[in-house]
């Protein structure tokens, strides 16, 4: 969450207000595993799996959107990599 702050990313949904599944949770039994979902910008809300959906995730907004993930999560892993072992 810090690194996505740090990229401007913000208005985080609790855990308890996402909804759906996903089969990452089956795989998070086997290895460490993270799940993000960002907001692509469609107002009035979009959903996956819907027609209305694909002008957000495809074209400049879609670019922009995983670059900061993208960036985010690396910076997480490097943090994570120069944690000296417990």
């Amino acid at each position: 969450r810090k690194n996505l702050e740090e990229f401007g990313v913000g208005n985080f949904v609790k855990n308890n207000e996402a909804a759906g599944s996903s089969d990452i949770g089956n795989v998070s039994h086997a290895c460490p595993t993270v799940y993000c979902e960002l907001d692509t910008g469609a107002r009035p809300q979009q959903y996956v799996h819907t027609e209305g959906i694909l002008p957000y995730v495809h074209g400049e907004n879609a670019k922009g959107t995983l670059h900061t993930a993208t960036k985010a999560l690396a910076c997480a892993a490097i943090e994570y990599g120069l944690q000296k072992e417990k």
